[in-house]
């Protein structure tokens, strides 16, 4: 008898876990869609930069999931005033946001030697935020990193309207070798206002009425090779089969061709990569489903697509016509993931929103 309610009570507190771990990753919309997650972002940027080429340390380094980049800059840089600075980022549209979570430092490892204790790392810092019907930043939240190689999280309170967040550099802990500043990663959670793509919810506009892509990557693991597809079914065309020790995230799962696919991303030779493999390949213990709406547009000019959302996802090897009429899915990071036929199949890439019409 004891063994039976021993078993009960643990199955009555995984019940509860599983409910509010479900309602964290749909943000409590009840029978909405999985709303809550990494918002998308369309600019980022900084009045200062290493003194190395700006390209390699730019500002644009946060966006990038991997560790191999980070934006850097140098006290010299910063115009007298030390090593104070700041990064904007501009969301595709007013956003609740929830949680800012920041990689620290320059996570890179090379030849062994960890970079993080190298370069300088943030030690002060504070978030500003415009709102929808503001001129300027406001209404500040101040942080204290721990000078630790953990992802920094920041409690952001739910602030509704926001457009942009201002994130101002104070002090630093300083590097035993080099003087530039580094912030490996940024990511801001939360969930979109009102869903829309490029500005406001208008098809007339580039992106305009196009969902944003708003689930967050779940870490998995494979459980044999994985044999990939550009788009969920056996009718997209294969952008190659990957080793089972493949670090991989999944965002979600879509029915095609009869069977289930998870979109995953992960890295190959250095560049990322997103997508779809059968969901029988993946070990996750939750995985939510999207039944991928979407709209008709047209390619306003000659453009390549890419494995995902960015300037460091993989460039797919082809380029879509002007004139081409797509299916358009989401909208990420001033991207669009669409679907166009190509010679006899079906191929899945992102394209920027401003080629859409």
């Amino acid at each position: 008898m004891k063994k039976f309610r021993l078993c009960l009570l643990l199955a009555s507190v995984w019940a509860v876990l599983s409910m509010n771990i479900c309602m964290a990753c749909t943000g409590g919309s009840g029978g909405g869609g999985f709303t809550y997650g990494k918002l998308p972002v369309s600019s980022v940027s900084s009045p200062t930069h290493s003194s190395a080429a700006r390209a390699v340390y730019g500002p644009q380094n946060v966006l990038d999931p991997g560790e191999e980049t980070s934006w850097q800059y140098s006290q010299e840089r910063t115009g007298g005033n030390g090593y104070r600075t700041y990064l904007v980022m501009h969301f595709d549209g007013p956003c609740t946001v929830e949680t800012l979570l920041i990689k620290n430092g320059f996570w890179k490892i090379t030849n062994g030697i960890d970079q993080y204790w190298r370069n300088n790392r943030v030690k002060d810092a504070a978030v500003y935020f415009l709102y929808a019907d503001a001129n300027d930043f406001s209404d500040p939240v101040y942080y204290t990193f721990a000078d630790s190689k953990q992802t920094a999280h920041i409690d952001l309170g739910g602030r509704r309207g926001v457009t942009a967040l201002l994130f101002r550099i104070d002090t630093v802990y300083r590097g035993n070798r080099f003087d530039d500043v580094a912030i490996t990663y940024m990511e801001v959670l939360g969930e979109l206002d009102s869903i829309q793509g490029n500005g406001p919810n208008d098809s007339s506009r580039p992106g305009g009425g196009i969902p944003g892509f708003n689930y967050v990557g779940l870490r998995a693991s494979l459980n044999q090779r994985m044999a990939t597809r550009t788009g969920p079914g056996t009718q997209y065309t294969e952008p190659g089969t990957f080793a089972q020790s493949t670090p991989i995230t999944v965002f979600y799962q879509t029915t095609g061709s009869g069977v289930m696919w998870g979109m995953v991303e992960f890295q190959y030779k250095g560049m990322w990569y997103r997508a779809y493999t059968g969901m029988k390949r993946i070990d996750a213990s939750w995985v939510p489903t999207d039944s991928e709406p979407y709209q008709n547009r047209t390619i306003s000019r000659n453009v390549t697509p890419r494995y995902g959302p960015g300037e460091y996802y993989a460039v797919q090897p082809h380029t879509i016509p002007s004139g081409v009429r797509v299916k358009v899915f989401f909208t990420q990071n001033g991207y669009a993931m669409v679907d166009y036929d190509r010679q006899g199949g079906v191929v899945r890439g992102w394209v920027p929103v401003s080629s859409l019409r």
